[in-house]
């Protein structure tokens, strides 16, 4: 089984990764999914605050065990699919424990770099929540590198910059996750277009 796992700093392009994984048929799996299944089966809105309590409970007292074991039994519900994407990991704890549930599976990861001023200018654009600009990016950076964000970036087997257009990014992260994953062009869904 080939797992590769998303990291990458908040607005820097990990979501384009993931999606453009999905339409080439492989696996995929999200850790702000489980986030919003959890606020859900909380019976909580969603918003800014739920989510970064909710995200935030998973670190707190070891719960990050709690969330490999949800993301190991998403695995082995898909019947152990294989290639597997996984985005959103934050720590080298998480990933320690993924490779001691899936002893022996090769996992490698890959980091998504966007340079801070492009990443602000995305998350103006974002639908999501109240937007506070720059102080916000800056405050979610500080939150995800306390985790330890920055060891699984330099832990990084490949980096992918994000730096310029829209279509040249989905067609690197397209290149790049069939030359890692040896996979068909042929799955390639060229009917996607989600910005």
């Amino acid at each position: 089984m080939r797992i590769l796992l998303i990291v990458g700093m908040p607005c820097s392009g990990k979501t384009i990764v993931t999606k453009t994984a999905k339409e080439l048929g492989i696996f995929t799996l999200s850790t702000g999914d489980i986030v919003r299944e959890e606020i859900k089966k909380r019976g909580l809105p969603y918003t800014e605050k739920t989510d970064r309590e909710v995200r935030e409970w998973f670190y707190e007292y070891g719960r990050e065990r709690q969330l490999m074991r949800i993301i190991i039994d998403k695995i082995i519900g898909a019947k152990h699919p294989d290639p597997i994407v996984i985005e959103g990991l934050r720590s080298p704890k998480q990933i320690d424990e993924l490779k001691k549930r899936l002893w022996g599976e090769k996992v490698s990861i890959m980091a998504v770099h966007s340079p801070p001023e492009i990443r602000w200018k995305r998350e103006r654009t974002r639908p999501r929540f109240d937007n506070k600009g720059y102080r916000n990016v800056k405050q979610r950076d500080q939150i995800e590198l306390s985790h330890g964000l920055s060891d699984l970036i330099a832990l990084s087997d490949y980096i992918l910059v994000n730096n310029g257009s829209l279509d040249r990014f989905k067609k690197t992260v397209k290149d790049k996750l069939i030359e890692i994953l040896n996979i068909s062009e042929k799955r390639w869904n060229y009917g996607w277009n989600d910005n």
